[in-house]
C-alpha cells in the first residue's frame, strides 16, 4: 500500500491500466483458449466422428442398393436392364470403397482398427460372392443366382454390415462424448469467464479506489489548508502522511508547507518590525515635545532678551542725554570759573569714557543678534547660550556707567 502510495499519480493510473488490461488480456486469453479447444473439438466430431459416421452410412446404403441391383439383376433377363444395373452396382462399389478409403485415413482407435479388419475380411467374402452371383445373372442363371445369393453372399452382406453398424455407432458414441466435453468445457468456460471478470472488476475497482482515495484525500487537505491561509490562519500544519508522501501531492504539501513557514517567520519579523516602528514613534513624539518646549523656552529667552536689549537701548539714551547735561555743565563751569578747570577735564574724560561705553554696548547688542540666531536654530544649546549672552549683559559698560 505504501508502494502504491508513493507512486507518482501517472505511475498509479498506468498500474490501473496494466492491471484493467491484463484482466481484459486474461479475460481474452480464456475465452481464446476455451474457444480454441471448443473448435479443435468441433472439427474432431466433424471431421473425426460425423463425417466417418455419414460415410459408413453412405456405404451401408450403397450396401443395400446393390443388394437391390443384384435381386433386379436375378429377375430380368432384358441385356439392356443387366448392363444399367451392372453400371450403377459399379458406381455404388467404387463410392464405397472411396468412403471406406477416406475413413481409413482419419484418426482411428483400437476398436476402429480391430473393426476394419474384421470388415475387410467380411466385405472380401462377400464382393467374390457378389461377383459369382452377379456373373450368373449376366448369363441369365437367375435360380442359380438366386440360390448362390442365399447360400453365402446375404449371410457376408450381414456380417460387414453389422461391421458398417458398429462403427458408425461407436463414432456417433465418441461424437456425443466430445459433445459432452464441449458442454462440460462451455460450463468451465462460463464459470472461469465469471470468475475472473468478477475478480477483474473487483480488482479495478478496488485499485481505482485506492487511487482516487490517493488522490482526493492530499488534494481535499491542500485545499482545506489554502482555505486557512487564505482566512489568515498558519497555526495549523500540513498532515504529517501527506508530506511524507513521494507523489506530486506529497511534493507540493512540502512547497505549501515551507511557505507557510515563511508566511510565518515574515509575519513574526513585521509584528517584531512594528513594535520597533511604534516605540521609535513613541521616541519621536517625546522628542518633539522635548523640541517644542525648548523653542518656547528659546522663545521666551529671546523676549527676555529683547526686553534687556530694550532696557539696555534705555539706558544708552539716559546715558547720552547725561552725557550732554554733563557737557553743558562743564561749558558752563569752565566760562564762569577757571577753578574748576580740573573739575572739567575730569568730566570730559568721563564723557569720553560713556562714548567709549556707547559703543560698546552698540558691539554688545550686534553680538546679542549673532548669538540669539543660532538658538533658534539648534534648541539644545539655548541655556548655556543664554547664560553666556546674561553674562556679557552683566558685563555691558553701560551698567558700568551707571554704577559709577
Amino acid at each position: 500500500m505504501n508502494v502504491l502510495k508513493n507512486l507518482k499519480v501517472s505511475a498509479k493510473l498506468f498500474v490501473l491500466i496494466i492491471i484493467a488490461a491484463g484482466s481484459l488480456f486474461v479475460v481474452g486469453f480464456t475465452g481464446y483458449y476455451y474457444l480454441a479447444q471448443s473448435n479443435d473439438s468441433i472439427k474432431e466430431m466433424y471431421t473425426d466422428r460425423l463425417l466417418p459416421v455419414q460415410w459408413l452410412n453412405e456405404n451401408r446404403n450403397h450396401a443395400r442398393a446393390i443388394q437391390s441391383d443384384i435381386f433386379d439383376l436375378m429377375l430380368t433377363t432384358d441385356n439392356n436392364e443387366n448392363k444399367k444395373l451392372l453400371d450403377d452396382i459399379d458406381r455404388r462399389a467404387k463410392t464405397f470403397n472411396d468412403n471406406l478409403a477416406r475413413y481409413e485415413k482419419g484418426k482411428l482407435t483400437a476398436f476402429e482398427t480391430e473393426h476394419l479388419k474384421k470388415l475387410h475380411a467380411s466385405l472380401d467374402k462377400y464382393r467374390e460372392s457378389r461377383a459369382a452371383v452377379i456373373q450368373l445373372s449376366m448369363q441369365n442363371k437367375n435360380a442359380e443366382a438366386y440360390q448362390l445369393y442365399n447360400q453365402s453372399t446375404r449371410s457376408y452382406l450381414e456380417d460387414f454390415s453389422q461391421d458398417l453398424n458398429k462403427l458408425a455407432e461407436y463414432n456417433a458414441a465418441v461424437a456425443a462424448e466430445i459433445d459432452l466435453k464441449n458442454q462440460t468445457r462451455f460450463q468451465t468456460a462460463i464459470i472461469l469467464f465469471i470468475t475472473i471478470i468478477c475478480a477483474g472488476v473487483a480488482l479495478v475497482v478496488l485499485l481505482g479506489w485506492i487511487i482516487a482515495r490517493g488522490v482526493t484525500a492530499p488534494l481535499k487537505a491542500a485545499v482545506g489548508q489554502l482555505g486557512m491561509l487564505a482566512e489568515g490562519d498558519f497555526s495549523q500544519a500540513v498532515p504529517r502522511e501527506i508530506l511524507e508522501q513521494k507523489d506530486e501531492f506529497g511534493t507540493f504539501a512540502r512547497a505549501l508547507d515551507t511557505m507557510q513557514s515563511n508566511m510565518r517567520d515574515l509575519i513574526r519579523q513585521l509584528s517584531q518590525t512594528s513594535e520597533q516602528l511604534a516605540a521609535s514613534a513613541e521616541e519621536m513624539s517625546a522628542s518633539a515635545e522635548q523640541s517644542a518646549q525648548a523653542a518656547t523656552q528659546v522663545a521666551v529667552t529671546i523676549t527676555e532678551v529683547a526686553g534687556g536689549a530694550e532696557q539696555q537701548a534705555q539706558a544708552i539714551e539716559n546715558t547720552s542725554s547725561t552725557v550732554g547735561k554733563m557737557s553743558a555743565g562743564i561749558q558752563h563751569a569752565a566760562a564762569n570759573t577757571a577753578t574748576v578747570t580740573n573739575t572739567t577735564s575730569q568730566t570730559a574724560a568721563a564723557a569720553q569714557a560713556g562714548l567709549g561705553a556707547i559703543s560698546s554696548a552698540i558691539e554688545q547688542m550686534n553680538s546679542i543678534e549673532k548669538t540669539v540666531a543660532p538658538l533658534l536654530s539648534n534648541s539644545a544649546n539655548v541655556p548655556r547660550k543664554l547664560a553666556l549672552l546674561w553674562t556679557q549683559y552683566q558685563e555691558l559698560p553701560a551698567r558700568r556707567i551707571f554704577s559709577l
